[in-house]
C-alpha cells in the first residue's frame, strides 16, 4: 500500500475558500423623504408634549379636589 495514495495530483489547485463575495451596494438616501419623516415626527412630539401637559394639569386638579 502506498501512503501517497490518498493526496492529490500535483497540478491540483486547492481553493479552501469559497469566492468572495461584492460587497452590497450602499442606498442613495432620499433627503426630501427623510426631511419629511423628521418634520412629522416634530409635529408628533409636540402634539403630545401638549397633550401632556394639559394632562398634569387634570392630575393636579384631580389631586386637590381628592383631599378632604
Amino acid at each position: 500500500m502506498n501512503r501517497y495514495e490518498n493526496l492529490p495530483p500535483p497540478n491540483f489547485i486547492s481553493n479552501r475558500h469559497p469566492p468572495s463575495v461584492p460587497p452590497p451596494k450602499k442606498k442613495k438616501f432620499d433627503f426630501m423623504c427623510l426631511k419629511n419623516n423628521a418634520c412629522s415626527s416634530l409635529n408628533d412630539v409636540e402634539h403630545f408634549l401638549c397633550d401632556f401637559n394639559s394632562f398634569l394639569k387634570y392630575i393636579k386638579l384631580y389631586n386637590l379636589l381628592k383631599r378632604k
